[in-house]
């Protein structure tokens, strides 16, 4: 089954549609290939920014770094990708041969990302393998809402967020570039900590604990989402996500 790359890229009249909506920076023919070939150079030779990412990523940990430019880097990336499958939707949407031949094309991303997340656990509760009590400080998690939102901490504006959130009150906070799956910390009025997740700026889901609760297990949340096959299968294969964002501030998946 041709990937979107493949069928972008054999079809002069898509790919110049494909180009006319994308929204992003580089060529979006490039970013299509990095969301199924990453860290690859791309066919016209370029090279795949999730390297300059990762080397932001690691310059914030040395004297002087800063972990803004890292989070700022890896938005914009994000904000990349985005754009050009949003591209990609906008133009296969807008062809001009009948809707019945369009609806029969393989588009593998296209189904990834139109795809419903199904929330298995809203992990309130869930921790590290225990739930007993681990002090009466403050996390060190919250500092993140110490600072000022940066550019970083926005969502794209097409992004969907649970209905309790606001979107001047988020902080980035991680990322699974894998996925698609970009992590926010919220603070709601009444002290609740939460943690939200955005699927490819198409999908979202969330989930909110005290703070008591937060310092002694942080927040999980375990959702599936289709991803694309890696054969010439054409059955989406669903993989199983548990980010976590831990009381002392870090993250992981």
């Amino acid at each position: 089954m041709p990937s979107d790359w493949d069928r972008v890229a054999g079809d002069p009249e898509l790919l110049a549609a494909v180009r006319r909506a994308y929204a992003g920076s580089g060529d979006v023919l490039d970013q299509l290939w990095w969301l199924e070939h990453p860290g690859e150079p791309a066919p016209s030779g370029a090279e795949d920014p999730a390297a300059r990412v990762e080397a932001a990523r690691r310059a914030a940990y040395r004297p002087g770094g800063s972990a803004d430019a890292a989070a700022a880097a890896q938005a914009e990336l994000d904000a990349d990708r985005v754009a050009a499958v949003e591209a990609l939707r906008h133009a296969e949407a807008h062809r001009s041969r009948p809707v019945e031949a369009r609806s029969s094309a393989p588009a593998p991303l296209r189904l990834v990302v139109g795809a419903a997340v199904a929330v298995l656990v809203l992990g309130a509760a869930i921790g590290f393998g225990t739930a007993r009590f681990v002090g009466t400080g403050r996390p060190a998690a919250l500092a993140v809402f110490d600072r000022a939102q940066t550019a970083a901490d926005r969502p794209p504006a097409s992004a969907p967020l649970p209905s309790w959130a606001t979107r001047s009150t988020l902080r980035f906070i991680g990322t699974s570039t894998s996925s698609g799956a970009v992590l926010y910390a919220d603070r709601r009025p009444d002290g609740r900590v939460c943690l939200i997740v955005v699927v490819l700026a198409l999908d979202d889901i969330g989930t909110c604990t005290t703070e008591a609760a937060f310092r002694a297990s942080g927040l999980t949340l375990t959702f599936r989402t289709a991803v694309d096959p890696e054969t010439d299968s054409p059955v989406l294969r669903l993989r199983e996500i548990s980010p976590t964002w831990a009381p002392d501030g870090s993250v992981r998946f």
